[in-house]
């Protein structure tokens, strides 16, 4: 259900270079703040995709970096790899990849990865290697300290917290209220 805490809502709204899957036209806007190497990300992933076909064109969806870098030391490296693959236009592929498979990231694992999915893997490789997309993972995580959650993944829906409903029938119940069904 939404909490009751004002200090603990989105401090944030959606930006232009958010990563948006969906219309930002939507009535309904999940912003999830994630990290790709915890397997909880998995199931939440997979819930938004559904909730996404259930309801097309009400529903837009926003990915941030929440790297949980002490329990999953490759959660970070593993940020970056997304958004180097936003660099080629090609975050969405990266991140569906990632979110479906949580695990430990070598450099070498992604690099592998992004030439499966059909990206640079040597631009995918120098941009890692030289952290070339840290400051935006970093401005991911201090979005979500400011926003004061405790846990991954965290589910914003129109800028409310959602706490502990992860499955797919949770999320579209509170999708439906906010819908106002």
């Amino acid at each position: 259900m939404f909490a009751e805490k004002r200090h603990r809502r989105a401090v944030l709204p959606i930006l232009g270079r958010d990563h948006v899957l969906g219309s930002m036209l939507a009535p309904v806007t999940i912003l999830e703040y994630g990290s790709y190497c915890c397997p909880r990300d998995t199931h939440t992933y997979s819930a938004i995709l559904a909730i996404q076909e259930a309801f097309p064109n009400q529903v837009a969806f926003v990915y941030r970096h929440y790297p949980l870098v002490t329990t999953y030391p490759s959660a970070f490296l593993t940020a970056e790899s997304a958004e180097a693959a936003a660099a080629q236009g090609k975050f969405w592929l990266m991140h569906g990849y990632l979110a479906g498979h949580a695990r430990p990231y070598s450099c070498a694992d992604l690099a592998r990865i992004a030439e499966e999915l059909g990206l640079d893997a040597e631009a995918m490789t120098r941009d890692l290697r030289e952290h070339t997309h840290a400051q935006r993972v970093i401005e991911h995580f201090h979005s979500g300290v400011r926003s004061g959650f405790r846990q991954v993944p965290a589910l914003y829906v129109n800028g409310q917290p959602c706490e502990g409903v992860l499955s797919p029938e949770g999320i579209k119940l509170i999708v439906l209220r906010a819908l106002g069904a």
